[in-house]
């Protein structure tokens, strides 16, 4: 309710960057929150418009992000290798490593500094559309 009365918002230039990303590639979206969350947020900001297919942990037989994962990749029909998992829980990482997936590591908003074993990691959203991983050729598989 707090976030479709307005009580919630986007982090900087998450709608910019998600329309840059949607441009070029199939995004899909998967969290561990409640349906009901998910939903609200979705509808609020209208993510529907960035999104091809969204998916939260109640919607799945499992508690286990990487059945999240697993899930995105048969929808997409995508090999693990063209694919790119953004989080900020060291749980996404566990799932994108567990799916064979890249990974890219979020060091603001619910994680804290240094969660992730690697040095592959953002500090802001915007940062995203510069990564490297965004910047092969992931698309043509």
């Amino acid at each position: 309710d707090l976030i479709r009365s307005g009580g919630g918002q986007l982090g900087e230039g998450v709608l910019d960057v998600l329309g840059e990303l949607g441009s070029r590639y199939d995004l899909g979206l998967v969290t561990n929150a409640r349906i009901k969350y998910m939903e609200a947020v979705e509808e609020t900001y209208e993510l529907d418009q960035f999104f091809q297919h969204m998916k939260c942990i109640e919607m799945v037989d499992s508690n286990d992000k990487v059945t999240l994962v697993n899930d995105m990749l048969s929808f997409f029909n995508t090999p693990a290798e063209k694919t790119v998992v953004v989080g900020d829980r060291k749980s996404d990482y566990q799932a994108a490593m567990d799916a064979g997936t890249r990974f890219i590591g979020c060091e603001f908003g619910y994680s804290p500094e240094k969660e992730f074993p690697d040095n592959h990691v953002i500090d802001s959203f915007p940062q995203l559309l510069e990564h490297e991983f965004l910047r092969e050729d992931i698309s043509d598989g």
